[in-house]
């Protein structure tokens, strides 16, 4: 293997913002290490990949393969450096939360939160450093700062992920290491066309139809309209080369819902103007045969 000075951890790297950000890191120079859903994923991005990556099944909920994870990259490292871990990986569901089953609550937050906790935390002695800042960046969402109707579980699993990220940029300071959020808007991404596919999914009650409806055409402009991913990869690079990284790097879609509707509005406005917009009327005002 040809050995590099800094090598970046990526997770997420088979598809999506991983993709990207593996893409890019490997021209800025880096070697990656690039965990990867399963084979097929595995067998895409080694064709891709041909130098200074090395692929890694694993399944980030697993503390066993998290550590099997670490195991393989102190064996592979030799003498180069681990410069960051980058948590990308993350799943999505949107719909009304009397549709939501146990099973999706726990793997969104099983993913998108407690998946990062576990690979930064099995990485941590390879990040630990006396030489300057190592970097721990995490891709959160403009949705761990505000919370839409059917957007209820993947909110709360980013909402979690701003919080672990808090503790771990106190923490992990003390270990050389920078913790830093990258929080962005709907991103013109393949997970854009899941997002489409779970909310024309029929509500179970009726209540719900022209809401979802509504949401679905606005959901599908915002995606039209959507970030750029090298904007994000640009972002991330922004943190990971920084000698002083912002904590958080906001990239909007809809600024105006986002920092100041969101921010600015009290929130019984703020209830108002969603429920008008989305027609979320009570059913009282509403002709409903159940």
């Amino acid at each position: 293997m040809q050995k590099f000075k800094e090598a970046i951890f990526i997770t997420g790297s088979g598809s999506g913002v991983g993709f990207a950000c593996t893409k890019f890191l490997l021209q800025q120079g880096y070697f990656v290490f690039g965990a990867v859903l399963n084979s097929l994923e595995k067998e895409h991005v080694e064709k891709e990949f041909k130098e200074n990556f090395l692929a890694i099944p694993l399944n980030i909920t697993s503390t066993e393969e998290c550590a099997q994870a670490y195991e393989l990259v102190k064996s592979e490292l030799k003498d180069m450096h681990l410069r960051a871990l980058i948590n990308v990986a993350g799943v999505i569901y949107n719909g009304p939360l009397m549709d939501v089953t146990k099973q999706q609550f726990e793997h969104i937050l099983a993913v998108n939160t407690i998946g990062v906790h576990l690979i930064s935390q099995a990485l941590l002695p390879l990040l630990e450093t006396t030489q300057g800042r190592n970097k721990i960046i995490n891709i959160s969402s403009q949705s761990g700062l505000r919370t839409l109707p059917f957007t209820g579980i993947y909110s709360a699993s980013k909402f979690a992920l701003e919080a672990l990220s808090n503790a771990m940029r106190y923490e992990y300071s003390v270990f050389g290491i920078d913790v830093a959020l990258i929080e962005p808007g709907q991103i013109q991404t393949p997970m854009a066309d899941q997002i489409i596919r779970n909310i024309q999914v029929k509500p179970s009650h009726k209540i719900y139809d022209t809401p979802m409806q509504i949401f679905f055409k606005q959901t599908k402009l915002s995606f039209e309209s959507g970030i750029p991913i090298q904007k994000i990869t640009s972002t991330i690079y922004q943190a990971l080369t920084s000698q002083s990284p912002k904590f958080r790097y906001p990239i909007h879609n809809d600024y105006f819902r986002d920092a100041i509707l969101f921010r600015k509005f009290p929130i019984k406005l703020q209830d108002i103007l969603i429920r008008k917009a989305l027609r979320l009327n009570p059913i009282s005002q509403q002709s409903i045969k159940e």
